[in-house]
């Protein structure tokens, strides 16, 4: 993938963390902000790693009511993932895509009866021109 593709392909990622975060704070989870979202979306994305991997969903390991939340996922996604090029190893960013990507399908779920938050098909056509 051209690093052009890939950057429209994060845009639009970016683009529905911010629109299910303002649909989600003013609805179902008021205060919720996108960096509170990401936070989330890293511990989500670890607790189904630590799960796939045979040690089975261990909440108590996440801190879910720190004072800095991002700041230990950030820290804790660190620790758990290999560096890229090394034997299991992927790019920080593909890492966090995926947990973005996991915790928008997990929210349209839970509070949005499975829709995505954004169209990405929607082309608007402005009347008149």
């Amino acid at each position: 993938m051209s690093d052009e593709a890939r950057s429209v392909e994060y845009g639009e990622l970016w683009l529905e963390v911010v629109a299910a975060v303002e649909y989600l704070s003013a609805t179902h989870r008021p205060g919720l902000s996108v960096w509170d979202a990401l936070a989330e979306a890293v511990r989500l994305w670890e607790e189904d790693m630590s799960f796939q991997g045979g040690r089975g969903r261990d909440r108590c390991s996440l801190p879910w009511s720190d004072p800095d939340p991002l700041r230990t996922a950030l820290e804790s996604l660190l620790r758990a993932t290999s560096p890229a090029g090394t034997l299991d190893g992927h790019e920080l960013p593909v890492v966090m895509d995926g947990a973005l990507r996991s915790w928008l399908d997990e929210m349209a779920a839970a509070f949005n009866d499975g829709w995505g938050f954004v169209r990405h098909d929607c082309r608007c056509r402005f009347a008149g021109r």
